[in-house]
């Protein structure tokens, strides 16, 4: 099984997708359950890092809801997972990440 390590950006941006989410369906609960789902996700790259394939420079990408797309990379020696990005999906992501 895989680490998968999650750093204090990407804490704070999924914060900001709670608030965001909230602020447009007015509901805690959704906004909760969208963030604990993106989390959720994440968390199968515990077991399943190479669930999805390469984008570029060893970055894999993963679409969750087809709105939300998290970037992260697999280490096999030290069997970790690191979380890089989290983009909206309609975000001009190619231009940040290159």
């Amino acid at each position: 099984m895989y680490k998968v390590i999650i750093p204090n950006y990407i804490v704070e941006d999924l914060k900001e997708i709670k608030e965001y989410i909230f602020r447009f369906t007015f509901s805690e609960q959704t906004a909760s359950n969208i963030v604990n789902e993106i989390i959720a996700n994440i968390m199968w790259l515990k077991v399943f890092p190479f669930m999805y394939p390469p984008y570029k420079n060893n970055l894999r990408v993963m679409t969750i809801r087809k709105k939300y797309r998290i970037f992260y990379k697999v280490n096999e020696s030290t069997k970790q997972v690191k979380i890089y990005y989290i983009f909206w999906a309609e975000q001009d992501y190619y231009s940040l990440i290159h």
